[in-house]
């Protein structure tokens, strides 16, 4: 007859035993962890892939270009002044541009007037979640200008000087538009000029421009895509991925 004493330690043992397959078969089944899903997508990757040109709309997609070409082609028709009152300066217009898509799809996530306002509030507003890409090497970055890219630009005689930063660009940006049509090298697939959909200043107003290209040429285009003697300091896809 086995002493009580070791009856209850087999007891015990016999318990821990359990207790530590229940644990070897748990961990098992236990899934991977997954991928972090919550990291907003590489806007980089975004723009050059093409996918930029495309609105998220619940469970499909809408084709921007045509809207873009369409809400441009009859603003520009009107003639309005150029005006900060009137939202029709480069903000006001692009702000415009987005009610008019936001119509179309509204779900979409896209800075609205009332959210943002001037380009200031727009370049902060693409960063903060993620979306802006700061161009440190123009030439190196022509992947980025497709159709549908929001192009932010600095002040005038301002650019090639510092490098652009999410500390400084607030203070250096001054201009935005959005790509309406891109000119490509037809052997190396470099951009070699774009046209752009912007309000241009109180002078010329809402307009499509030419002069954005990959040679600087004097006064018209005196940095690689810029506008102007406005350097190009970063890019963006219109819409904010859904659910960032």
């Amino acid at each position: 007859m086995r002493h009580p004493l070791l009856l209850k330690y087999l007891s015990y043992r016999w318990v821990a035993y359990g207790l530590l397959l229940v644990s070897m078969v748990a961990r098992l089944h236990t899934p991977a962890p997954r991928k972090n899903s919550s990291l907003p997508p590489d806007p980089a990757k975004v723009l050059a892939s093409g996918q930029g040109q495309q609105l998220p709309c619940l469970e499909q997609t809408i084709d921007l270009l045509p809207l873009i070409h369409h809400f441009a082609d009859s603003i520009l028709s009107l003639r309005l002044p150029y005006s900060h009152q009137q939202a029709t300066d480069c903000s006001g217009t692009f702000l415009r541009l987005n009610a008019f898509l936001s119509r179309h799809c509204p779900t979409a996530v896209l800075p609205v007037l009332g959210q943002v306002r001037s380009t200031r509030d727009l370049v902060r507003y693409y960063h903060d979640r993620g979306q802006l890409v700061l161009i440190g090497q123009p030439l190196d970055s022509d992947s980025l200008i497709q159709p549908g890219t929001v192009m932010f630009y600095t002040q005038s005689n301002r650019g090639g000087k510092l490098a652009i930063t999410a500390d400084n660009m607030t203070s250096l940006v001054s201009h935005v538009g959005i790509v309406y049509a891109v000119e490509r090298d037809s052997i190396t697939g470099r951009v070699l000029n774009y046209e752009l959909f912007h309000s241009r200043n109180p002078r010329y107003g809402i307009d499509i421009t030419g002069h954005h290209r990959r040679q600087p040429y004097g006064s018209q285009a005196a940095y690689p895509y810029g506008n102007g003697r406005q350097q190009w300091m970063a890019a963006a896809p219109l819409a904010i991925p859904e659910g960032v």
